[in-house]
Protein backbone atom coordinates (compact mmCIF):
# COMPACT_ATOMS: atom_id res chain seq x y z
CA UNK A 1 0.00 0.00 0.00
CA UNK A 2 0.97 3.76 -0.42
CA UNK A 3 1.91 5.06 3.01
CA UNK A 4 1.29 8.36 3.00
CA UNK A 5 -1.30 10.25 4.85
CA UNK A 6 -2.56 7.23 6.35
CA UNK A 7 -4.31 7.72 9.67
CA UNK A 8 -6.32 5.51 11.64
CA UNK A 9 -9.21 6.46 14.23
CA UNK A 10 -7.37 4.11 16.71
CA UNK A 11 -3.42 3.74 16.48
CA UNK A 12 -2.57 0.56 15.52
CA UNK A 13 -0.23 -1.37 18.30
CA UNK A 14 3.38 -1.44 17.55
CA UNK A 15 6.26 -3.79 18.24
CA UNK A 16 9.21 -2.90 19.49
CA UNK A 17 10.68 0.46 20.59
CA UNK A 18 7.98 3.00 21.24
CA UNK A 19 7.51 6.53 23.03
CA UNK A 20 5.05 7.28 25.72
CA UNK A 21 2.11 7.45 22.92
CA UNK A 22 2.92 4.37 21.51
CA UNK A 23 4.56 5.89 18.63
CA UNK A 24 7.72 4.18 17.21
CA UNK A 25 11.16 5.91 18.20
CA UNK A 26 12.26 7.96 15.19
CA UNK A 27 15.78 7.08 14.37
CA UNK A 28 16.09 3.43 16.35
CA UNK A 29 17.13 0.06 14.61
CA UNK A 30 14.43 -1.21 16.68
CA UNK A 31 11.82 1.14 16.15
CA UNK A 32 8.62 -0.23 16.82
CA UNK A 33 6.75 -1.57 13.27
CA UNK A 34 3.22 -2.22 12.69
CA UNK A 35 3.80 -6.54 12.34
CA UNK A 36 1.59 -6.69 9.61
CA UNK A 37 1.85 -4.29 7.06
CA UNK A 38 4.53 -3.16 4.57
CA UNK A 39 4.24 -0.30 1.94
CA UNK A 40 5.90 2.30 -0.34
CA UNK A 41 6.51 5.88 -0.08
CA UNK A 42 5.33 7.56 -3.14
CA UNK A 43 3.07 7.38 -5.07
CA UNK A 44 4.56 6.11 -8.13
CA UNK A 45 5.71 2.96 -6.18
CA UNK A 46 2.60 2.06 -4.03
CA UNK A 47 4.13 -1.45 -2.93
CA UNK A 48 7.50 -3.01 -1.90
CA UNK A 49 9.41 -4.50 -4.56
CA UNK A 50 13.52 -4.99 -5.69
CA UNK A 51 12.78 -1.47 -7.35
CA UNK A 52 10.84 0.81 -5.09
CA UNK A 53 12.12 2.24 -1.59
CA UNK A 54 9.34 0.32 0.40
CA UNK A 55 9.63 -1.52 3.54
CA UNK A 56 8.30 -1.77 6.77
CA UNK A 57 6.18 0.57 8.36
CA UNK A 58 5.72 2.44 11.67
CA UNK A 59 2.67 5.21 12.73
CA UNK A 60 3.22 8.55 14.39
CA UNK A 61 1.33 11.18 14.77
CA UNK A 62 1.34 11.99 10.94
CA UNK A 63 0.23 8.53 10.23
CA UNK A 64 2.02 5.59 8.70
CA UNK A 65 5.26 5.57 7.17
CA UNK A 66 7.93 3.72 5.43
CA UNK A 67 11.15 3.31 7.96
CA UNK A 68 14.04 5.23 6.97
CA UNK A 69 16.54 2.51 5.01
CA UNK A 70 19.55 3.55 6.36
CA UNK A 71 19.33 4.77 10.07
CA UNK A 72 16.16 2.62 11.08
CA UNK A 73 17.11 -1.01 10.04
CA UNK A 74 20.01 -2.70 11.31
CA UNK A 75 21.71 -3.08 7.66
CA UNK A 76 23.25 -5.95 6.44
CA UNK A 77 24.10 -6.93 10.14
CA UNK A 78 22.47 -8.63 13.19
CA UNK A 79 21.96 -6.53 15.97
CA UNK A 80 19.44 -7.87 18.76
CA UNK A 81 15.95 -6.24 19.32
CA UNK A 82 16.52 -4.52 15.85
CA UNK A 83 14.03 -4.44 12.11
CA UNK A 84 17.37 -6.22 10.82
CA UNK A 85 17.27 -5.72 6.36
CA UNK A 86 19.56 -7.61 4.20
CA UNK A 87 20.27 -6.31 1.13
CA UNK A 88 23.84 -6.68 -0.41
CA UNK A 89 25.56 -8.50 2.81
CA UNK A 90 25.37 -10.04 6.21
CA UNK A 91 23.32 -12.96 4.82
CA UNK A 92 24.95 -15.05 8.19
CA UNK A 93 23.12 -15.04 10.88
CA UNK A 94 24.84 -15.92 14.36
CA UNK A 95 25.54 -18.86 14.89
CA UNK A 96 24.12 -19.54 18.76
CA UNK A 97 21.28 -17.45 17.51
CA UNK A 98 19.30 -13.90 18.26
CA UNK A 99 16.37 -12.53 18.92
CA UNK A 100 15.18 -9.51 16.50
CA UNK A 101 12.46 -6.83 16.17
CA UNK A 102 11.92 -8.28 12.57
CA UNK A 103 13.29 -9.53 9.40
CA UNK A 104 13.48 -7.88 5.81
CA UNK A 105 15.10 -9.81 2.71
CA UNK A 106 15.88 -7.27 0.80
CA UNK A 107 17.28 -9.10 -2.25
CA UNK A 108 19.87 -11.43 -0.26
CA UNK A 109 19.30 -14.73 0.86
CA UNK A 110 19.73 -15.79 4.47
CA UNK A 111 22.04 -19.26 4.15
CA UNK A 112 23.16 -20.36 7.23
CA UNK A 113 23.86 -19.29 11.36
CA UNK A 114 21.37 -20.12 14.11
CA UNK A 115 17.91 -19.23 14.93
CA UNK A 116 16.24 -16.31 14.66
CA UNK A 117 13.51 -15.19 17.46
CA UNK A 118 11.05 -12.76 14.99
CA UNK A 119 9.38 -10.19 17.93
CA UNK A 120 7.03 -8.76 15.74
CA UNK A 121 6.58 -11.78 13.87
CA UNK A 122 6.86 -9.90 10.25
CA UNK A 123 8.89 -11.58 7.37
CA UNK A 124 9.28 -9.34 4.69
CA UNK A 125 10.79 -10.55 1.13
CA UNK A 126 11.46 -8.63 -2.11
CA UNK A 127 13.37 -10.13 -5.18
CA UNK A 128 13.10 -13.56 -4.43
CA UNK A 129 15.48 -14.97 -1.95
CA UNK A 130 15.70 -18.10 0.45
CA UNK A 131 15.83 -18.48 4.27
CA UNK A 132 17.30 -21.41 5.59
CA UNK A 133 17.40 -20.71 9.05
CA UNK A 134 15.08 -21.89 11.40
CA UNK A 135 12.74 -19.00 12.54
CA UNK A 136 10.56 -19.06 16.24
CA UNK A 137 8.02 -16.74 16.79
CA UNK A 138 6.79 -17.61 20.29
CA UNK A 139 3.21 -16.91 20.75
CA UNK A 140 3.08 -13.86 18.20
CA UNK A 141 1.46 -14.38 14.58
CA UNK A 142 3.93 -15.28 11.84
CA UNK A 143 3.62 -12.75 9.46
CA UNK A 144 4.85 -13.50 5.66
CA UNK A 145 5.00 -10.32 3.24
CA UNK A 146 6.49 -11.18 -0.20
CA UNK A 147 6.60 -8.94 -2.68
CA UNK A 148 8.44 -8.44 -6.05
CA UNK A 149 9.37 -12.31 -5.83
CA UNK A 150 8.80 -15.48 -3.72
CA UNK A 151 10.46 -16.64 -0.43
CA UNK A 152 11.58 -20.23 0.47
CA UNK A 153 11.51 -20.87 3.97
CA UNK A 154 13.65 -23.45 4.25
CA UNK A 155 14.15 -23.78 7.90
CA UNK A 156 11.79 -25.03 10.52
CA UNK A 157 8.94 -22.53 11.71
CA UNK A 158 7.87 -22.56 15.12
CA UNK A 159 5.20 -21.03 17.48
CA UNK A 160 1.81 -20.68 18.71
CA UNK A 161 0.08 -17.68 17.00
CA UNK A 162 0.04 -19.63 13.29
CA UNK A 163 0.71 -17.89 10.08
CA UNK A 164 -0.34 -15.96 7.57
CA UNK A 165 1.07 -15.22 3.82
CA UNK A 166 0.20 -12.17 1.98
CA UNK A 167 1.78 -9.91 -1.47
CA UNK A 168 1.27 -11.57 -4.91
CA UNK A 169 -1.84 -12.39 -6.15
CA UNK A 170 -1.70 -13.87 -9.75
CA UNK A 171 -3.88 -16.76 -11.79
CA UNK A 172 -0.19 -17.87 -12.91
CA UNK A 173 1.53 -20.43 -11.30
CA UNK A 174 5.00 -18.65 -11.75
CA UNK A 175 4.93 -15.06 -10.90
CA UNK A 176 1.70 -15.29 -7.51
CA UNK A 177 5.31 -14.21 -5.52
CA UNK A 178 4.50 -17.95 -3.32
CA UNK A 179 5.73 -18.68 -0.14
CA UNK A 180 6.95 -22.19 -0.02
CA UNK A 181 7.41 -23.71 3.03
CA UNK A 182 9.68 -27.11 3.74
CA UNK A 183 8.74 -30.15 5.99
CA UNK A 184 8.25 -30.39 9.54
CA UNK A 185 7.44 -26.56 10.65
CA UNK A 186 5.73 -27.37 14.33
CA UNK A 187 4.05 -24.20 14.43
CA UNK A 188 0.58 -24.38 15.73
CA UNK A 189 -2.72 -22.14 15.26
CA UNK A 190 -4.63 -20.71 11.81
CA UNK A 191 -2.76 -20.87 8.76
CA UNK A 192 -4.45 -17.61 6.26
CA UNK A 193 -3.64 -17.24 3.14
CA UNK A 194 -4.42 -13.56 1.96
CA UNK A 195 -2.20 -12.91 -1.05
CA UNK A 196 -0.54 -14.93 -3.58
CA UNK A 197 0.05 -18.98 -3.62
CA UNK A 198 1.30 -21.22 0.21
CA UNK A 199 3.00 -24.09 -1.50
CA UNK A 200 4.62 -27.12 0.26
CA UNK A 201 5.60 -30.73 -1.19
CA UNK A 202 4.24 -32.17 2.44
CA UNK A 203 1.66 -31.70 4.47
CA UNK A 204 3.15 -31.57 7.67
CA UNK A 205 5.00 -27.83 5.66
CA UNK A 206 1.60 -26.08 7.43
CA UNK A 207 2.25 -26.87 10.77
CA UNK A 208 0.95 -29.17 13.25
CA UNK A 209 -2.45 -28.05 13.42
CA UNK A 210 -5.57 -30.29 11.54
CA UNK A 211 -7.89 -26.85 11.57
CA UNK A 212 -8.75 -25.38 8.28
CA UNK A 213 -6.16 -23.55 5.84
CA UNK A 214 -7.90 -19.96 5.17
CA UNK A 215 -8.08 -18.69 1.65
CA UNK A 216 -9.03 -15.34 1.52
CA UNK A 217 -9.20 -14.05 -2.07
CA UNK A 218 -10.32 -10.68 -2.46
CA UNK A 219 -14.03 -11.25 -4.50
CA UNK A 220 -14.68 -10.68 -7.89
CA UNK A 221 -13.92 -13.47 -10.88
CA UNK A 222 -10.06 -13.89 -10.29
CA UNK A 223 -8.49 -16.15 -7.52
CA UNK A 224 -5.78 -14.13 -5.76
CA UNK A 225 -5.03 -16.54 -2.81
CA UNK A 226 -4.50 -20.37 -2.97
CA UNK A 227 -2.65 -23.27 -2.24
CA UNK A 228 0.28 -25.47 -4.49
CA UNK A 229 0.95 -28.51 -3.94
CA UNK A 230 4.97 -29.03 -5.55
CA UNK A 231 5.19 -32.75 -5.43
CA UNK A 232 5.98 -32.20 -9.07
CA UNK A 233 5.48 -36.02 -10.54
CA UNK A 234 4.49 -36.91 -6.89
CA UNK A 235 1.10 -37.08 -5.66
CA UNK A 236 0.70 -34.67 -2.72
CA UNK A 237 -2.25 -35.61 -0.16
CA UNK A 238 -3.60 -32.45 1.95
CA UNK A 239 -6.03 -34.12 4.58
CA UNK A 240 -6.60 -30.83 6.30
CA UNK A 241 -10.02 -28.76 5.49
CA UNK A 242 -10.00 -25.79 3.63
CA UNK A 243 -12.24 -22.73 4.19
CA UNK A 244 -12.71 -20.15 1.18
CA UNK A 245 -14.07 -16.53 1.36
CA UNK A 246 -15.87 -14.62 -1.38
CA UNK A 247 -14.16 -15.08 -5.09
CA UNK A 248 -12.18 -17.59 -6.01
CA UNK A 249 -9.21 -19.77 -3.82
CA UNK A 250 -6.92 -21.82 -6.04
CA UNK A 251 -6.26 -25.41 -5.61
CA UNK A 252 -2.94 -26.07 -7.80
CA UNK A 253 -0.58 -29.23 -8.75
CA UNK A 254 2.66 -28.48 -9.70
CA UNK A 255 5.01 -25.30 -9.82
CA UNK A 256 4.57 -24.28 -13.54
CA UNK A 257 7.29 -26.90 -14.76
CA UNK A 258 6.79 -29.49 -17.45
CA UNK A 259 6.58 -31.83 -14.09
CA UNK A 260 3.14 -33.16 -13.79
CA UNK A 261 1.85 -32.58 -10.35
CA UNK A 262 -1.01 -34.04 -8.55
CA UNK A 263 -2.83 -32.21 -5.81
CA UNK A 264 -4.94 -34.49 -3.64
CA UNK A 265 -7.35 -32.11 -1.67
CA UNK A 266 -8.81 -34.49 0.50
CA UNK A 267 -10.14 -32.61 3.29
CA UNK A 268 -13.80 -30.63 3.40
CA UNK A 269 -13.78 -27.46 1.11
CA UNK A 270 -16.43 -24.97 2.59
CA UNK A 271 -17.34 -21.49 2.94
CA UNK A 272 -19.31 -18.76 0.63
CA UNK A 273 -16.28 -18.69 -2.56
CA UNK A 274 -15.67 -20.82 -5.14
CA UNK A 275 -12.56 -22.83 -6.22
CA UNK A 276 -10.45 -22.57 -9.17
CA UNK A 277 -7.67 -25.40 -10.29
CA UNK A 278 -4.67 -23.69 -11.44
CA UNK A 279 -2.71 -26.78 -12.25
CA UNK A 280 0.30 -27.20 -14.28
CA UNK A 281 -0.83 -27.15 -18.15
CA UNK A 282 1.83 -27.49 -20.86
CA UNK A 283 2.13 -29.01 -24.16
CA UNK A 284 3.57 -32.46 -22.64
CA UNK A 285 1.99 -32.53 -19.30
CA UNK A 286 -1.33 -31.29 -17.01
CA UNK A 287 -1.19 -31.71 -13.41
CA UNK A 288 -4.15 -32.47 -11.79
CA UNK A 289 -6.23 -31.82 -8.54
CA UNK A 290 -8.29 -33.83 -6.77
CA UNK A 291 -11.20 -32.67 -5.12
CA UNK A 292 -11.78 -35.96 -2.45
CA UNK A 293 -13.42 -34.47 0.28
CA UNK A 294 -17.29 -33.61 0.73
CA UNK A 295 -16.79 -29.94 -0.23
CA UNK A 296 -19.67 -27.51 0.50
CA UNK A 297 -18.06 -24.24 -1.04
CA UNK A 298 -21.09 -21.95 -2.30
CA UNK A 299 -18.88 -20.73 -5.75
CA UNK A 300 -18.56 -22.86 -8.67
CA UNK A 301 -16.02 -25.10 -9.25
CA UNK A 302 -13.67 -23.48 -11.89
CA UNK A 303 -10.91 -25.12 -13.85
CA UNK A 304 -8.46 -22.49 -15.11
CA UNK A 305 -6.32 -24.47 -16.25
CA UNK A 306 -4.51 -28.46 -15.48
CA UNK A 307 -6.89 -31.05 -14.98
CA UNK A 308 -9.32 -31.88 -12.02
CA UNK A 309 -10.49 -35.25 -10.95
CA UNK A 310 -13.50 -36.10 -8.23
CA UNK A 311 -15.60 -39.70 -7.90
CA UNK A 312 -18.78 -37.84 -6.73
CA UNK A 313 -20.88 -35.33 -7.25
CA UNK A 314 -20.49 -34.05 -3.86
CA UNK A 315 -16.84 -33.18 -3.95
CA UNK A 316 -17.67 -30.06 -6.63
CA UNK A 317 -19.51 -27.99 -4.02
CA UNK A 318 -22.52 -26.28 -4.48
CA UNK A 319 -22.43 -24.00 -7.46
CA UNK A 320 -21.26 -24.82 -10.99
CA UNK A 321 -18.79 -26.58 -12.81
CA UNK A 322 -17.03 -24.36 -15.46
CA UNK A 323 -14.52 -25.67 -17.66
CA UNK A 324 -12.08 -23.90 -20.23
CA UNK A 325 -11.13 -20.68 -18.54
CA UNK A 326 -7.98 -21.19 -20.77
CA UNK A 327 -7.13 -23.64 -23.40
CA UNK A 328 -5.61 -26.97 -21.80
CA UNK A 329 -8.41 -28.29 -19.58
CA UNK A 330 -9.97 -31.67 -18.61
CA UNK A 331 -12.13 -33.58 -16.53
CA UNK A 332 -11.33 -36.95 -14.58
CA UNK A 333 -14.06 -39.39 -13.42
CA UNK A 334 -13.98 -41.82 -10.74
CA UNK A 335 -16.45 -43.81 -11.89
CA UNK A 336 -20.28 -43.00 -12.67
CA UNK A 337 -21.60 -39.44 -11.19
CA UNK A 338 -24.76 -38.23 -11.35
CA UNK A 339 -25.31 -34.49 -10.81
CA UNK A 340 -27.92 -32.02 -11.57
CA UNK A 341 -25.64 -28.44 -11.69
CA UNK A 342 -25.03 -26.57 -14.61
CA UNK A 343 -21.94 -27.19 -16.51
CA UNK A 344 -20.06 -24.61 -18.72
CA UNK A 345 -17.76 -25.57 -21.43
CA UNK A 346 -16.40 -22.43 -23.13
CA UNK A 347 -15.11 -22.49 -26.66
CA UNK A 348 -11.05 -22.36 -25.62
CA UNK A 349 -11.37 -25.37 -23.41
CA UNK A 350 -10.75 -28.74 -24.27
Amino acid sequence: MNTQRILFDAAPTLVGAVDGSGFGVAGSPGIGVIPWAAGGNTLASPGVNAATTGGLVTYGANGVRVLDATIEYSVDAFSAGANVRLATAGGTAPAGGLAINSLYVNGLSLVSGGPLTIASGLVLNSNGPTVQNNLMFGSVQANFITAGGGLIASGRISGTGGLVKSGGSSNALTTAQPLTLSPYNTYTGTTAVNDGFLAFADPSALGRSTSAVELNSRGGSSATAGLRADGNSTAVYFPRPVVTSTGYSQLAGGSGTAARGVFVAAGDVSGSGGVMVTSTSTTSSRGITFLAGTNTHQGSTRVFSGDIAFASAANLGAGSLDLGAAAGVGVVQFGDVTTSRVVNVSSSGQ
